[in-house]
C-alpha cells in the first residue's frame, strides 16, 4: 500500500502528497512527500489542502442537523425556499424539484465542475440573480443520476435560510465544533499550515491564488487535514459500521447526527450505472452527500472525491472493518482517488476483480436533444480547426464562459490546438462523426485528419444563457500506447474505431468519483 503512494508520489501527478491508510488495531500507513508551498516544506498530518467536493458530505449532514430541528423538509419543494429560481428549456419540471432531489444528485441538472469549481465567492445576491435569469435542466428531476455543483449551491443557500444563519457559521458551530476538528474550515486562517496549490503550466507548477468563501462554498470550499478528516470519516464510518453488527467506538457514537441518521447518508438513494470491472452483483450509487459502492463479497464501501483549481483530494472508508483511506494533494484535478481507491482494496484484502459484467449502456436522456448553444459551439470549434484566424477566434471565444480562460489561458490553449491540427494533418470537419457524451449539455466528436484523427469534447454550463464551461481538443492515438487509456476516458468512441474494448467513460457516481 505504501509503494502505491510512493509511486504516485514520484510520477510526479503534484508537487505535495499526504496520504494515509487507517485501520483499528494496525498501524498506520502514511507517505507525506513533497513540497506544500514552495519553500520545500513537506506536509504533515496537520496540513491543510482543499478537500474540494469532500465538503458535499458536511452540506449533507448539516441538512439532516436542521431536518433534525424541525426546520428543513427533504421532500419540500426548493421553490418554497428559492422563489426566484426559473428552470427554462423543454425540460422545465412539471412537478417539484425537492431538496432530497438535490441532495442525491437527481435534480436533473447537468454536470457543471469546471464552471462552478470557479464560482467560490460568488456573493449572495448575484446567486439569486444568476438562479432568477434561468438554469436548464438536463433531465426531468427525479429520474436519473446526474452531478452537480450548482444543485450543491443552492442547497448550502437553502440550508441558511432555513437555519437563519450564515451556511459556514452553520457547518462550523454545528458540526466542526462538536466533532473537534479545529483544522478544518473555509479559509487559510487556520491555526495549522496551509498547502499553496497549483497548476500545470508549460514551464513547470504554477500557484494559483486561493479563492474566497461565499455561495458556492458548499460545493467544496473546506480545507481540511489528514488528522481532521480521518475523525470525520470514522465518526461518518459509525453509522453503517453499526448496521453492520460492529460496536461503535463510544467516543463516535455521539455527535451532532445519531447513528441512523448517519447510517443514511450512506445508502443508495439514488442508483448510478455498474462499472466494466464490477463483479456481478455490484450495486453503486448517490447517497447523501457521498458516493457508496455495495459489494457483494466487501460489503458497502463509502467514497468522494474533490476537485479544484490547486488541487485533489480523496476519501475512502470500508465500514465493515473500519479501514480509511484518505489522499491530499495540491495540484489541479489531480484525480488522487486513481491510488487511494486500489490502496484500501488491497488494505481489506479486496481482490482486483474480473469482470462480470459486459459494458453497461449509456443511460439515454428523456425529452430532449442537444442544446442549440451546444451544437453553435461545436459548429465553432470545426470553423477555428478547419481556418485557425482572427474571426473563428472571436466566433469561438464569445461562447466561452469566464473558467475556461481561467483554467488554460488562451495562447497557451491556441498553442497546443495548433501543435495537434499540424500533427494530424489535413483535417475534414464535414466528415466528423458523433462519440457520445451527455446529451444535451456534452457533445464529443471526432474530426478526421490525414495523418492522425483528434477528439473534441464540449460542455455547456446550465446558467442561461449556457456558456462553453469546457472545450478540449485531443489525438486519438493507436491502439496499445501508452497515452491511449488517458484519451480514451476522454474520446471512448476511438476505442470503436480503432479497436479498443471497454469503457471509460464513467461520472462521478459510477466510478471512483474522479474530477
Amino acid at each position: 500500500m505504501q509503494d502505491l503512494f510512493e509511486a504516485r508520489f514520484t510520477a510526479g501527478r503534484a508537487p505535495a502528497l499526504a496520504a494515509e491508510i487507517t485501520r483499528p488495531g494496525r498501524a498506520p500507513v502514511r507517505v507525506l512527500r513533497g513540497d506544500v508551498d514552495g519553500t520545500g516544506r513537506a506536509p504533515g498530518e496537520d496540513t491543510a489542502f482543499r478537500i474540494a467536493s469532500c465538503t458535499k458530505s458536511f452540506t449533507a449532514a448539516a441538512a439532516l442537523v436542521l431536518r433534525r430541528a424541525g426546520r428543513l423538509d427533504l421532500d419540500g419543494d426548493i421553490r418554497h425556499w428559492l422563489p426566484r429560481l426559473r428552470f427554462t428549456g423543454p425540460l422545465a419540471p412539471d412537478r417539484p424539484v425537492t431538496v432530497r432531489h438535490l441532495l442525491t444528485m437527481s435534480a436533473g441538472l447537468p454536470e457543471d465542475d469546471p464552471w462552478a469549481d470557479r464560482q467560490e465567492a460568488m456573493p449572495r445576491e448575484q446567486f439569486d440573480r444568476l438562479l432568477a435569469r434561468g438554469v436548464r435542466l438536463a433531465s426531468p428531476p427525479g429520474t436519473r443520476f446526474r452531478y452537480s455543483n450548482l444543485g450543491y449551491a443552492m442547497l448550502g443557500r437553502i440550508l441558511e435560510l432555513a437555519a437563519e444563519a450564515d451556511y459556514r457559521e452553520l457547518v462550523t458551530g454545528r458540526l466542526l465544533h462538536p466533532l473537534g476538528l479545529a483544522d478544518t474550515g473555509f479559509s487559510t486562517d487556520l491555526p495549522v499550515p496551509v498547502a499553496r496549490g497549483y497548476r500545470r503550466a508549460p514551464d513547470g507548477w504554477q500557484a494559483l491564488p486561493f479563492s474566497g468563501p461565499g455561495s458556492f462554498s458548499p460545493i467544496g470550499g473546506l480545507f481540511s487535514t489528514l488528522r481532521d478528516l480521518r475523525r470525520w470519516a470514522a465518526w461518518l464510518a459509525a453509522g453503517p459500521a453499526s448496521e453492520l453488527g460492529r460496536a461503535a467506538d463510544p467516543g463516535l457514537a455521539a455527535g451532532p447526527l445519531d447513528l441512523a441518521e448517519r447510517a443514511e447518508m450512506q445508502r443508495i438513494h439514488r442508483p448510478a450505472p455498474p462499472r466494466t470491472q464490477d463483479r456481478a452483483g455490484t450495486r453503486r450509487g448517490y447517497g447523501f452527500g457521498l458516493n457508496v459502492v455495495e459489494d457483494p463479497a466487501a460489503g458497502p464501501i463509502i467514497f468522494h472525491s474533490g476537485g479544484y483549481p490547486g488541487f485533489g483530494a480523496h476519501m475512502r472508508w470500508h465500514p465493515g472493518t473500519g479501514t480509511i483511506a484518505l489522499g491530499l494533494e495540491n495540484a489541479t484535478y489531480s484525480r488522487v482517488g486513481e491510488t487511494v481507491a486500489p490502496a484500501l482494496e488491497a488494505a481489506i484484502g479486496r481482490q482486483p476483480a474480473v469482470p462480470a459484467q459486459p459494458p453497461p449502456p449509456a443511460e439515454s436522456d428523456t425529452g430532449t436533444g442537444a442544446w442549440p448553444e451546444l451544437n453553435a459551439a461545436r459548429d465553432a470549434l470545426n470553423a477555428w480547426l478547419l481556418t485557425p484566424t482572427a474571426e473563428t477566434e472571436r466566433a469561438l471565444r464569445s461562447r466561452f464562459a469566464s473558467n475556461v480562460e481561467q483554467d488554460r489561458p488562451w495562447p497557451e490553449r491556441s498553442a497546443h490546438w495548433l501543435r495537434l491540427r499540424a500533427a494530424a494533418g489535413s483535417l475534414r470537419p464535414g466528415d466528423a462523426r458523433p462519440a457520445g457524451g451527455e446529451a444535451p449539455a456534452e457533445l464529443r466528436w471526432i474530426v478526421p485528419g490525414a495523418r492522425e484523427d483528434l477528439c473534441c469534447l464540449i460542455q455547456l454550463n446550465p446558467i442561461e444563457p449556457p456558456q462553453v464551461q469546457r472545450i478540449d481538443v485531443e489525438p486519438a492515438p493507436p491502439p496499445n500506447t501508452k497515452h491511449a487509456d488517458k484519451m480514451l476516458a476522454f474520446c471512448p468512441e476511438s476505442r470503436k474505431t480503432r479497436g479498443y474494448g471497454g469503457n471509460h467513460g464513467d461520472k462521478v457516481a459510477a466510478g471512483n468519483g474522479q474530477r
